[in-house]
């Protein structure tokens, strides 16, 4: 479709499917539930056309990736990895992040987790614990009003 490469690339002992076109600085688009590349089909064009490399998979268990058949291989330490892996088999440092929905949710996790790789000094869990955190006196705070 309009010039689009898809290709499986293998992440996590998973066969995942990507669609891209464009070269230049690597645009990374993550789907929301349940949809799959085919939801950033505009932008894909729209970005390549502005010298962008513009990359979307179809997340675990989504569209032509493969689905693990344990209900416990699709937490969003999964798809930390699995963006992680796919970010090297790009053979990039860096991209630009735009996600939805359930492609967003582990969008912070994930900017940790690769500051990390870099010598950051926070983990991946580290950023769960606090958004957890910040959520629930978030909670008590509206509670109490």
């Amino acid at each position: 479709m309009e010039g689009k490469v898809h290709r499986s690339v293998e992440v996590n002992d998973i066969k995942m499917h990507v669609a891209e076109k464009g070269e230049g600085p690597v645009v990374l688009f993550l789907h929301g539930f349940p949809e799959l590349w085919y939801s950033w089909r505009h932008q894909i064009v729209a970005l390549s056309s502005l010298g962008y490399r513009a990359v979307a998979p179809d997340l675990r268990g989504f569209g032509d990736t493969e689905a693990p058949s344990s209900t416990s291989n699709y937490t969003c330490f999964h798809m930390v990895g699995d963006m992680v892996a796919l970010i090297e088999t790009l053979g990039v440092d860096q991209v630009f992040l735009v996600t939805h929905d359930w492609g967003a949710r582990g969008r912070a996790r994930r900017r940790t987790r690769l500051r990390g790789r870099r010598g950051g000094r926070e983990s991946t869990r580290e950023c769960w614990r606090s958004q957890r955190r910040k959520r629930k006196e978030e909670y008590k705070r509206e509670r109490s009003l």
